[in-house]
């Protein structure tokens, strides 16, 4: 019981309050430096948008997934609509494609569970159960699995969209717990 309450408190106090450990001027600073050539650190920009999308060739848990965006200025990625997890997944099968990942065999082959995806940037909150993205917004578009988000064990509490490998489907979004399951990291930088 002890550990699952430590758990909780450090996901609520490490994901929304971020800054709490990493200053917003230091944030800020990452972020306008790497907007200054995305390109040269692997971003690749959205047509039509100020937004950039990079995706790492390894997998993480979800907290380290976040961290390695916020060291690029980047966050996960926070759909506001259709069209961006549209997008989403495009870049993420793509990318999987095209770039040689260290676990490319489990997104290619069958893996273990038969799935795969990519971290959203989605967090429930401990003290009301609402659903929050990293910049602090609450969520106003979804596309959650039916009977998702069900927080089974009480431990559930990030967003992922998942891709069943063996149909070649995406299912939808997912919550899961942060440390269980390393999926792959898309960072979303806004310029």
């Amino acid at each position: 019981m002890f550990f699952k309450i430590s758990i909780c408190f450090l996901i609520t106090v490490l994901v929304f309050k971020v800054n709490a450990f990493v200053p917003d001027n230091l944030l800020e600073s990452k972020r306008l430096s790497v907007c200054k050539q995305p390109n040269s650190y692997g971003f690749s920009q959205r047509a039509a948008t100020n937004k950039h999308y990079l995706i790492s060739d390894k997998s993480f848990d979800w907290m380290n997934a976040e961290f390695f965006c916020l060291n690029l200025g980047a966050h996960l990625p926070i759909p506001t609509n259709a069209e961006d997890t549209k997008f989403y997944r495009n870049f993420f099968t793509t990318g999987v494609k095209t770039l040689k990942f260290r676990n490319q065999s489990q997104f290619l082959d069958d893996s273990s569970l038969g799935t795969a995806g990519y971290w959203l940037g989605g967090y429930r909150s401990q003290a009301n159960e609402t659903w929050f993205w990293v910049d602090g917004s609450k969520f106003k578009y979804t596309e959650w699995i039916e009977n998702e988000p069900n927080n089974m064990g009480k431990i559930e509490n990030v967003a992922h969209d998942w891709f069943r490998v063996a149909e070649k489907k995406w299912l939808g979004w997912n919550d899961c717990p942060l440390w269980v399951y390393n999926h792959y990291t898309i960072c979303e930088l806004k310029c």
